[in-house]
């Protein structure tokens, strides 16, 4: 890679963790803030009185589920939300100046824009409507509601809260955090996998650059392609049957593992190394 390339390359991988990192902090910096929120609501609805499952209506169960999105409203997550998804402009920019760059090719936005705009609307899913509402919001719910219906100590039930909102002190942390940067780093780096991919086909790049840096955990596969530095397409299957033949097995002392099993030729830029890779592979003609 030319240093023109390395440069952009590093705005990549900046793009992802900025946008990943800015994210969180947000949240952690709300935690309190919605803990506070949430507590207000179970103590609402917690007056010593349980009530009978018939009492708890769909009216009641919907009424629950608005409250605790207007708490995320309150804190500005939708907002953060708004402003996280234009990391996916930026991503778009820079792959298309990565194959000028690499291979001199004008790539043009008329390319790309389908396959961003789907990426935007299914993260916008994820972190907006029916995946956070599965994800933090239900659980959130199933927690009021069953104090509400069962009663039991109040004490236990804030605890439950907090540990779900805030985490555990020197442990997991909290439920929204550990979703949220899941989809966020997801689906920007398969973002960038999926338009890496489009411009592969589209001008018949058969070589792949695989790059990134090496530490201390980097699994096996993700070992061996970086120091192969160079995959060529017709060797990729080959590649993909020996990570499929070796799970749980180790290569130059690095354990072969967290692999897509749905991984393919075809979408081998998309989950390179596996789960959460923060590998790149970049097609070139050479």
């Amino acid at each position: 890679m030319n240093s023109a390339a390395e440069k952009i390359i590093d705005r990549l991988d900046n793009i992802i963790e900025d946008g990943e990192q800015l994210l969180l902090r947000s949240i952690a910096a709300s935690e309190d803030e919605i803990y506070n929120a949430l507590i207000k609501i179970l103590r609402k609805y917690s007056n010593g009185d349980k009530l009978s499952s018939s009492e708890v209506s769909q009216a009641f169960l919907n009424r629950i589920d608005s409250e605790i999105e207007a708490v995320l409203r309150k804190v500005g997550y939708y907002d953060d939300v708004a402003n996280f998804l234009v990391n996916f402009d930026l991503i778009d920019g820079n792959v298309r100046k990565l194959h000028k760059a690499v291979n001199n090719l004008t790539i043009e936005s008329a390319l790309t824009n389908p396959f961003k705009k789907l990426a935007i609307d299914f993260t916008t899913q994820n972190l907006r409507s029916s995946g956070i509402s599965s994800s933090f919001i239900q659980p959130i719910k199933e927690i009021i509601v069953r104090h509400v219906v069962l009663g039991g100590s109040l004490a236990n039930a804030e605890i439950e809260l907090s540990q779900k909102v805030r985490g555990i002190k020197g442990g997991s942390q909290g439920t929204l955090q550990r979703y949220v940067g899941q989809v966020a780093r997801d689906g920007l780096s398969q973002f960038d996998g999926t338009i890496q991919t489009v411009i592969k086909n589209r001008y018949r790049l058969t070589k792949i650059n695989y790059i990134g840096s090496i530490v201390e955990g980097t699994r096996g596969q993700c070992y061996k392609w970086v120091n192969m530095g160079v995959i060529e397409e017709s060797n990729l299957q080959a590649e993909i049957d020996w990570v499929e033949s070796n799970i749980g097995s180790t290569y130059s002392g690095r354990r072969i593992s967290g692999w897509i099993p749905e991984t393919t030729v075809d979408n081998f830029l998309i989950n390179r190394g596996g789960f959460r890779c923060r590998h790149r592979g970049i097609a070139t003609r050479d």
